[in-house]
């Protein structure tokens, strides 16, 4: 699977145009965008936020690169979330800024996306890093993150 990559100069108006998707403003009732396969079309809300309109086509454009089917289904909608927060956010900041704001609106603002595409960006890392945590048994305690010779070791738990 195709997995995108941060580019600070991703344009999702350039990258829609690119894939011969029309793009068109127009008042939507419940939803800030919508992709129509059938025309190859993206509608976005014209009383859209300015903030929210980059990452809301990023998303949209997720969609049109997969060619997904109409209608909000969760795991195109939750691939959709990854792969444009994977396009607009840059890890570096991100470690930045997670360390230093406990406001995560803040952080989406700064970062210039969606709750949602933070969610997925965040529960995608936190995923990362636990599968990256090495657990090992030895008699009744449990080490974290061993490594060779005593007393290397990032955390004992005791176990009963």
């Amino acid at each position: 699977m195709f997995v995108p990559e941060y580019d600070p100069a991703y344009d999702p108006l350039e990258h829609l145009e690119q894939l011969k998707v029309r793009h068109v403003r127009h008042t939507l009732n419940g939803h800030n965008a919508i992709w129509v396969p059938e025309r190859r079309l993206v509608i976005s809300d014209r009383n859209l936020r300015s903030e929210l309109l980059h990452p809301t086509l990023a998303h949209e454009c997720d969609h049109a690169v997969n060619d997904d089917c109409a209608g909000h289904h969760p795991r195109n909608e939750s691939r959709a979330n990854l792969h444009s927060a994977f396009r607009l956010v840059d890890p570096a900041l991100w470690e930045s800024l997670t360390a230093l704001h406990t406001d995560y609106d803040q952080i989406c603002l700064e970062l210039g996306i969606t709750r949602r595409q933070f969610r997925a960006y965040y529960d995608y890392n936190k995923r990362l890093a636990a599968a990256q945590e090495r657990r090992e048994r030895f008699g009744n305690a449990v080490y974290l993150n061993p490594k060779m010779g005593a007393g290397q070791w990032q955390r004992k738990l005791e176990v009963a």
